[in-house]
């Protein structure tokens, strides 16, 4: 028999949580089950933010993955801007693009 940690003090099924969607986002995280396995977790904006900052403080020299610097924004900025430059105006695409 398979186990899995479970880290919410409160469970619904996924036909529970799609009924009552705004009930799951208040207070503490909730974990929502399919099959009685946990398939997410859902949590309101002011418990994940304060999560982030948690975590960010735990490890000051590193910056959470999902939020770029400003310093990674500029190269995407610049290869976006290049990109369009080298536009060729006979074709309506920007044929092969890669970050």
């Amino acid at each position: 028999m398979k186990t899995n940690k479970i880290y919410a003090e409160k469970a619904v099924s996924s036909n529970e949580a799609r009924k009552h969607f705004k009930d799951c986002l208040s207070g503490e995280p909730v974990v929502v089950l399919s099959n009685n396995e946990p398939t997410g977790y859902m949590m309101s904006a002011s418990f994940f933010e304060g999560l982030i900052k948690a975590l960010e403080a735990m490890s000051a020299d590193s910056v959470s993955s999902f939020r770029p610097m400003s310093a990674r924004l500029e190269v995407i900025a610049h290869l976006n801007a290049q990109a369009l430059t080298e536009l060729d105006d006979d074709e309506n695409t920007l044929g092969e693009f890669q970050e």
